[in-house]
């Protein structure tokens, strides 16, 4: 009877120690359960960062402003050595402005963000701020770029490797992050999803080649990929942009033989991303065969339509005097593919160069250009040459009015350098300098109902300014940045300014 008793209890004290490491095993499990749940939450924050930056409400089309009255420039740096401005608006206001700067003994990129949404009366520029990964070392080679609701994405690089920050219009910029020990972009092109491409030349068994890296919100950087197949040859100027839905399209002007054999010339080339496909082979689009073609500029609408632009040498030499230039223009369908480059320039004479092109949701655009003697006789001029999808305006000149007039008595013969914008109402805003003792900025606007206003000059003082870049949002507000000589120093400092 007692060994009953004694096995019961036995079985009774087993049975309790079970119940109690089943409970222990439970809340192990409960535990171990949050703290997998917290840790996902940690580790994907980047993510959920840039989920964040992909809601956007599309803003609407604003109705066409008239041009305003002209507001005073205003010192967007703090210190002096600044250079290499870029700019980026979106339709409704949200702009971001990035320049390099020396801050102590390294060159740093600094930034400052604007706001016009609404209908502002004083611009509210930002504080500038340093956005590199302030890492020993210089921050250089940074590109911008921003979608249409006012999201931005900046890469750089620094410390023999390239970075990102991601910047949204309600929060700022995110954390510097390491993209790889590649190249930084010399092209950069983000959409409405925060998908994006970068595109950068670089180095391989001593050619140039021209690569691509793929960003998605979701998962980040994808792996490099070489997309100038079909050439050995040395490959520079690469440009790139990307729709709506992530179709892609890349150009870039190539040799086409050994650039160290006599006779050698570049060529405009292509390559296009299909998100379904990736990369095709590369193509060319230019074979002129009358000298160089260089430098491209491209833009690309929201159906999937690019348009390109770029610098023709006539003849085998850069030499000025023995070589004269013409600006050539060539569009690519999402049917159709491309069509046949043509001289959207003419036979003026003239030589054109410093070309600039926009190009608004509609396949509605505009180049601009430097037109020049080289046989300095005369002043320059920028003209102008509107179009919708690939058929063209008559050529226009911007350079116009009583103050550019009276201005270019004084000046040298010689370039000026354009920059151009266009919004979704055809609303177009021109920047140029102008080759003088001082260097002016000179700005002009058109409107469907006003066509070309007089240009007027930007800059208030009498010290040298160049390398204007320019913006316009949804109402016809443009955004201008240049740099700037400080009296009395070969110092430059970045300046901004708005017509609204």
């Amino acid at each position: 009877m007692a060994g009953i008793v004694f096995f019961f209890r036995l079985v009774r004290c087993k049975f309790r120690m079970l119940v109690e490491i089943m409970k222990y095993k439970l809340w192990v499990t409960v535990f171990v359960l949050i703290s997998f749940l917290a840790s996902c939450k940690h580790e994907t924050s980047s993510i959920v960062e840039t989920k964040e930056i992909q809601r956007c409400d599309i803003p609407k089309t604003w109705d066409a402003m008239s041009p305003v009255i002209l507001e005073n420039p205003k010192l967007l740096n703090s210190s002096v050595g600044s250079k290499y401005s870029s700019i980026e608006i979106s339709p409704n206001g949200h702009g971001v402005i990035v320049w390099s700067e020396m801050v102590g003994n390294e060159i740093s990129i600094l930034s400052s963000s604007l706001n016009l949404v609404g209908d502002i009366q004083v611009p509210d520029w930002g504080q500038s701020t340093i956005v590199d990964a302030s890492n020993v070392g210089n921050a250089t080679k940074s590109a911008l770029s921003m979608n249409k609701c006012g999201d931005a994405m900046l890469t750089w690089y620094e410390n023999d490797r390239s970075w990102y920050r991601l910047y949204s219009r309600d929060s700022g910029w995110s954390n510097a992050r390491v993209i790889n020990n590649d190249p930084s972009c010399d092209s950069l092109s983000i959409n409405n999803d925060m998908s994006g491409f970068c595109i950068y030349t670089k180095l391989v068994d001593k050619k140039y080649r021209i690569f691509s890296k793929k960003f998605m919100a979701e998962s980040g950087w994808e792996d490099a990929t070489r997309i100038d197949s079909n050439s050995e040859f040395n490959a520079y100027n690469a440009k790139i942009k990307i729709d709506k839905t992530g179709n892609s399209i890349a150009v870039w002007d190539q040799f086409d033989t050994d650039e160290s054999i006599g006779g050698s010339q570049r060529n405009i080339w292509t390559n296009i991303y299909i998100p379904e496909i990736g990369w095709g082979s590369s193509n060319v689009i230019e074979r002129q065969n009358k000298g160089h073609a260089i430098n491209p500029k491209l833009e690309m609408d929201e159906n999937g339509n690019a348009y390109v632009v770029w610098v023709q040498y006539d003849g085998p030499t850069y030499l000025p005097g023995t070589t004269r230039t013409s600006i050539y223009f060539n569009t690519y369908s999402s049917t159709n593919g491309w069509s046949t480059e043509r001289n959207i320039s003419g036979d003026t004479g003239l030589n054109a160069n410093n070309v600039s092109i926009s190009v608004n949701d509609g396949g509605e655009g505009v180049v601009v250009w430097n037109e020049a003697d080289w046989q300095l006789t005369s002043p320059p001029s920028v003209i102008s040459k509107r179009f919708s999808g690939e058929e063209g305006v008559s050529s226009q000149s911007v350079s116009i009015g009583s103050e550019w007039n009276s201005a270019k008595e004084g000046f040298f013969p010689g370039d000026t350098v354009p920059d151009v914008s266009i919004n979704n109402d055809g609303v177009i805003s021109v920047v140029w300098s102008a080759p003088s003792w001082t260097e002016q900025i000179f700005l002009s606007k058109f409107t469907q109902s006003s066509g070309w206003v007089d240009a007027v000059s930007i800059k208030s003082t009498i010290i040298d300014s160049y390398n204007p870049s320019i913006k316009i949002d949804g109402m016809g507000r443009s955004l201008v940045v240049w740099n700037q000589k400080t009296i009395g120093s070969s110092d430059t400092n970045v300046w901004g300014y708005t017509d609204r």
